[in-house]
């Protein structure tokens, strides 16, 4: 691994979070992502998964603990702080996608552009958005609201969102979980195509055991206090 590939994208130490009146407790003891390292989550629901990625995100704020981003801390940081860091650094495939039901889908891969008051919506920017839908296969739906798409194509919509800006960090919750297997494989190749190029990380949470053995670690939420160096091959023996 070269010395650019080994520089932690995600560091995580000693963090601890709960939800008010809820029995419910994650606590990570370290963590790390290295630049161009693809990592999945596997494991059942209710142990944490989306949690963590909402934790790394700052959409959610830990009770004990650091995130740091690219050599940015996330944690202790006030809301505007977080969005900014959020804006500059992630891009996040929500499970539920959280398109805006009133912009069409050309739009809801532009609307980072426009929640960032720093940031140009040149025609460069427009163009790579074209091509991004290009080559998920929307570039024929663009003008279309998210009513009229199907879940696949939602979904597709979210991914090109979430890539618009290049992103250090890609989140993704569940990011081929609507995917016919041609367009999983389509978007699994165009992720990791973006992560190779952009010297990003990945970090997926996925029930596809089909797909773990293209991941270069995977960390299973079952075990995850146990260990968190649970690897590909781990998971099929």
């Amino acid at each position: 691994m070269s010395e650019t590939a080994s520089l932690a994208m995600i560091s995580v130490q000693d963090l601890a979070f709960s939800y008010p009146k809820a029995n419910f407790r994650l606590q990570v003891p370290g963590l790390k992502l290295a630049a161009r390292e693809k990592v999945a989550i596997v494991g059942p629901s209710g142990t944490g998964k989306t949690t963590l990625l909402n934790l790394l995100a700052g959409l959610l704020i830990p009770q004990h603990g650091k995130i740091v981003i690219d050599d940015s801390p996330m944690t202790g940081l006030r809301d505007a702080a977080r969005r900014r860091l959020r804006r500059r650094k992630l891009g996040f495939v929500f499970q539920d996608f959280q398109l805006i039901p009133y912009l069409t889908a050309y739009d809801n891969i532009l609307h980072p552009y426009r929640l960032d008051p720093d940031a140009r919506l040149t025609a460069e920017v427009r163009q790579r958005a074209a091509a991004l839908a290009e080559a998920v296969g929307v570039s024929d739906r663009l003008k279309q609201l998210p009513r009229a798409l199907s879940q696949g194509e939602k979904q597709r919509v979210a991914i090109c969102r979430a890539l618009i800006r290049s992103p250090r960090l890609l989140l993704a919750d569940e990011a081929t979980g609507n995917l016919d297997p041609e367009n999983k494989t389509l978007i699994l190749e165009l992720l990791f195509r973006r992560v190779e190029d952009d010297g990003a990380a990945l970090l997926a949470v996925t029930h596809d055991h089909g797909l773990l053995d293209r991941f270069d670690r995977v960390i299973d939420f079952a075990d995850f206090r146990h260990s968190l160096n649970t690897t590909s091959e781990a998971q099929h023996a």
